[in-house]
């Protein structure tokens, strides 16, 4: 698994950005190792910000890297 692909499949899809956004608004649970990708940390560390930069990097417009914390 990697940071911007919790499904595992070794791509990063709109279907990730999705299941991002679907765990920032807490009706999915994920890791922040794979959905904290501007590894913000804190009280909340999954948020929508995370879900359009997985969309975005997985639509090849976005340009900033996709950073997780590490996993634990």
């Amino acid at each position: 698994l990697s940071c911007g692909d919790p499904d595992g499949d070794g791509e990063r899809r709109a279907s990730d950005a999705l299941f991002v956004l679907a765990a920032a608004v807490g009706t999915h649970v994920c890791d922040a190792c794979l959905c904290d990708v501007d590894a913000s940390g804190g009280g909340v560390p999954v948020s929508g910000v995370d879900a359009l930069r997985v969309l975005s990097a997985a639509i090849g417009i976005g340009s900033a890297p996709l950073e997780c914390p590490p996993c634990q």
